[in-house]
């Protein structure tokens, strides 16, 4: 509707002999009252569908902007324009369970994060009723059994900007992951692994059969088994430059490339290296120089395992017994 807000209220303030309607809220048609609706947040939609259930039925119509939500065990935190509601320690599951439900069926997120701990709780949520699938820009789902993740990306439109996945997933797994839209057509990917040398090479494979954009990018941890030497091998005839922490290859599209990346360790975090490696692979423009690559990875890899950056290693570079 193009009129916005204030020029509904002026002419609901007139007080001419032919005004349409009064004052009341139950005397407002239907579409000046979802124009109200968009402007409320999260408590004041709550509060209003409990009145009746025509306003329930209206509240229920028009979704909400939510900029990020994030589902931890026993609490629910969500930021929007102007609203910061942070719930914690609810009285009983039920009430946990349905407040997600219902922000999950009628929000529109910039960032959802599902955290720990409430792996079983989402399952149950999405045994319900969802109507349209849910749109959501970055996607975080916790350390959570491959079968919640596949079925809470199910649910999302497959057209999320980033998606992080911070379960240790299997080769095998990682292969049907691999094939999802929401994971192909995502800028931006992280994926706890357990895998082998393929994995890599398959995420690069991927992006050339896509012809993938420019930017997009996959960063994935493997285990310590892993050979860098082994990539280029399935890559010889596309090579076109080789470090010991860098490959770049050439895809079928003259304008773009794949960057390789074997983030390195500083002397502070050698430990790492000892449980697990770091990746990140790039599809960069063919133009792009080696002066322009990025070197600044650590805060990346922190952020994707504090669990190996944060155990034992205190602010002094001393580890602890």
């Amino acid at each position: 509707m193009a009129s916005n807000i204030e020029n509904l209220a002026e002419k609901a303030d007139k007080s001419s002999t032919e005004s349409i309607y009064d004052r009341n809220w139950c005397d407002m048609p239907a579409d000046i009252k979802l124009e109200c609706i968009g402007k409320m947040e999260l408590k004041e939609r709550l509060s209003l569908r409990c009145t009746a259930k025509a306003e329930r039925s209206l509240v229920d119509s028009k979704k909400m902007h939510l900029i990020e939500c994030t589902f931890g065990e026993y609490w629910i935190g969500f930021s929007s324009k102007n609203e910061h509601f942070f719930a914690e320690k609810f009285k009983d599951q039920e009430a946990w369970l349905n407040l997600m439900q219902y922000i999950l069926k009628f929000g529109v997120f910039d960032k959802i994060i599902f955290r720990r701990g409430v792996e079983e709780l989402v399952n149950t949520c999405f045994l319900g009723y969802f109507s349209q699938l849910i749109p959501a820009k970055n996607i975080e789902i916790g350390p959570f059994n491959m079968t919640t993740v596949i079925n809470i990306l199910q649910k999302f439109k497959d057209d999320a900007e980033s998606i992080s996945l911070n379960s240790l997933i299997q080769t095998e797994t990682l292969d049907a992951i691999l094939q999802y839209s929401h994971i192909k057509n995502a800028s931006y990917c992280q994926i706890k692994s357990l895998g082998r040398s393929e994995d890599i090479q398959k995420i690069a494979q991927m992006w050339i059969d896509e012809d993938s954009k420019i930017g997009t990018t996959f960063q994935i941890t493997c285990d310590r088994n892993y050979s860098f030497e082994l990539f280029p091998t399935h890559f010889a005839d596309r090579i076109v430059s080789q470090t010991e922490k860098r490959i770049r290859i050439r895809t079928n599209n003259p304008a773009k490339h794949i960057l390789v990346e074997l983030e390195h360790q500083s002397e502070e975090v050698v430990v790492v290296i000892l449980v697990c490696r770091f990746y990140r692979l790039m599809v960069i423009s063919a133009d792009m120089k080696e002066s322009e690559y990025d070197d600044d990875n650590e805060e990346r890899m922190r952020k994707m395992a504090p669990e190996w950056f944060d155990w034992g290693y205190d602010s002094d570079g001393e580890y602890e017994d």
